[in-house]
């Protein structure tokens, strides 16, 4: 089973109340702080939304970015075909066509 997300958590705590409320307390309370946990539910999946959407725009801009570029700087670390060596993020180079790396 995968890790759950915090909205994931927050939709088992809904039932959990919502579960308790209803085998224990049928009261207005009750029932007010179940609707609280509800708009808090909505409010962080609309926020986790948002993220989502700027780091959708972020990757787009990036994207853009280098999209007439022959070689592009790698952003993650490899080992290089040609020496053989760990290269870090920033020092080798990714042919954009291809998505071959190698060192500088």
């Amino acid at each position: 089973m995968g890790l759950l997300c915090s909205a994931d958590l927050v939709y088992i705590v809904l039932c959990y109340t919502s579960l308790f409320c209803q085998t224990t307390d049928t009261s207005a309370s009750c029932i007010q702080a179940l609707g609280e946990l509800s708009v808090l539910t909505i409010c962080h999946l609309q926020l986790a939304q948002r993220e989502l959407e700027m780091q959708r725009q972020e990757n787009l801009q990036q994207i853009i970015s280098v999209y007439d570029q022959p070689l592009v700087r790698n952003t993650e670390m490899f080992t290089c075909p040609i020496c053989f060596e760990e290269i870090q993020p920033g020092s080798g180079i990714m042919l954009r066509d291809c998505l071959h790396v190698f060192c500088e």
